[in-house]
């Protein structure tokens, strides 16, 4: 890992990283609808569009357990329609750290939600599957609008 000069000392860049603002994507890959490949390449994209910090991908041989335990910032579940409604994305005001979380289409994360998390919702004109790298798009873009810094 690259080190970072701070007060004279040396630190890694993760630790660096984790004590600046922080804007976090957790993906949970689909498999199956997308090549891996294809993917992860569509999130890094969203990643450099809209200035986001880090992007974790979760394989299915993975637990997000591992990732909610280093990440940083107000964690926010984007949860399906189709299964939990939470706070509307449009009411919903983003907090200047934040992780946003995304599950698998038709799937939620509710397992993982702790006390004083966010749960936000975003609805559709139909209840159908639109994927959370679609999602993702629409939470930054309403951040961007909303003037989130």
């Amino acid at each position: 890992m690259a080190d970072q000069r701070s007060g004279g000392r040396r630190k890694s860049a993760l630790a660096f990283f984790l004590e600046n603002r922080i804007i976090t994507l957790v993906a949970l890959l689909e498999h199956g609808w997308l090549d891996a490949k294809v993917e992860k390449f569509m999130w890094r994209q969203m990643k450099n569009a809209f200035d986001v910090d880090a992007v974790y991908y979760i394989d299915r041989r993975e637990s997000i357990d591992a990732v909610l335990q280093v990440v940083t910032g107000k964690r926010v579940y984007l949860q399906p329609e189709a299964t939990y409604s939470g706070t509307r994305l449009e009411a919903y005001e983003h907090p200047e750290d934040a992780c946003y979380i995304f599950g698998r289409a038709g799937d939620n994360n509710m397992r993982h939600v702790e006390q004083g998390d966010d749960i936000v919702t975003v609805f559709t004109p139909k209840p159908v599957d639109a994927f959370a790298m679609n999602i993702a798009a629409m939470v930054l873009y309403d951040r961007m609008v909303k003037h989130v810094s």
